[in-house]
């Protein structure tokens, strides 16, 4: 079955139409999607790096100790009070689908696992989890119940790597696509949940996926961020491959006593701005332009106390 029948059947279902079959007994639990947070070091110039997140949250809990409520219209509410949990069953007394408030929440089983399915603001959302509860895609509509009126939002593909040395499964590669924006983002993590590589294409008419950024992350032995290279991609007429136009990179540096690491920036392999600590609360930022002249800044406790004007030279 595909997602769009599954969809329909739904949306059915959670109308209270004849789909009601596809609600079987629910597990004790289905977990929620895996937060994932920060996996950096040090702050990231580039925000969508800092919006991955690895802790997990508790999951939707269905009582099965809840009567079936009585098939009323409930008291209206002020827009203070505590939302109305309603937990509707079938003759058999297995859940049918719960409700809170505005959002409805519903179950599915399969051979191989279950779907978690919401609806909430027309926006319908699909989690699908494997048999070990372990979620592996969620898929994202506007809301309707025509086919004809479907829209596929967004879609989040997850998969997994088996550590041997831990003896379990870790989130290994997560790919999102926006349907709306027409773009994708592909994550990489390592075994300890730390992000190592994100791509971002664009998709084209043809529905082909052209690479247009890439950032990779390189972590010491004691897992602390060392270097993140960011190589910015576009397409010129006649070329099917995307080429590099730009890339920065920035190294960091560790010293024992000190919070912050000492930081290089470069563009296309050229030195632009070292930060250095003379101290844990004071450091001086050395900025280089072309020509040959720099600015050298002073910082004490994070206010800027001076500056001089010099030549790099070298650098």
């Amino acid at each position: 079955m595909n997602l769009v029948s599954i969809f329909l059947a739904v949306s059915v279902s959670l109308s209270g139409g004849p789909a009601q079959e596809w609600f079987r007994s629910r597990p004790e639990m289905i977990p929620a999607e895996k937060k994932l947070s920060s996996v950096s070091d040090v702050s990231f110039e580039d925000s969508y790096l800092e919006d991955v997140y690895t802790d997990g949250e508790e999951g939707v809990v269905l009582p099965s100790d809840i009567e079936n409520p009585l098939l009323e219209e409930p008291l209206a509410q002020s827009k203070d009070a505590v939302p109305l949990e309603l937990l509707f069953k079938n003759p058999e007394g297995k859940v049918k689908f719960f409700e809170y408030g505005e959002e409805l929440f519903d179950i599915m089983e399969f051979p191989d696992g279950q779907a978690l399915i919401t609806v909430n603001s027309g926006i319908f959302t699909m989690r699908i989890y494997n048999e070990d509860r372990i979620i592996t895609e969620k898929t994202s509509w506007k809301n309707s119940i025509s086919k004809e009126e479907k829209t596929i939002l967004n879609s989040v593909l997850y998969s997994y790597n088996y550590d041997s040395e831990k003896e379990k499964k870790y989130l290994s590669q997560v790919r999102t696509e926006d349907f709306q924006k027409k773009n994708v983002t592909l994550n990489l993590y390592a075994s300890d949940g730390k992000l190592t590589e994100s791509s971002q294409f664009i998709k084209t008419e043809d529905n082909k996926e052209l690479l247009i950024r890439k950032t990779v992350l390189t972590y010491n032995a004691e897992r602390k961020l060392i270097q993140k290279l960011i190589t910015n991609y576009e397409q010129k007429p006649g070329e099917e491959k995307s080429i590099c136009f730009l890339e920065k990179k920035y190294t960091y540096s560790y010293r024992e006593g000190f919070d912050d690491p000492d930081e290089k920036y470069y563009e296309n392999s050229v030195l632009r701005i070292s930060t250095v600590y003379t101290n844990p609360s004071d450091k001086t930022v050395f900025h280089y332009f072309d020509g040959g002249v720099g600015v050298k800044v002073f910082y004490a406790d994070g206010i800027k106390t001076g500056e001089e004007t010099f030549f790099s030279g070298g650098r």
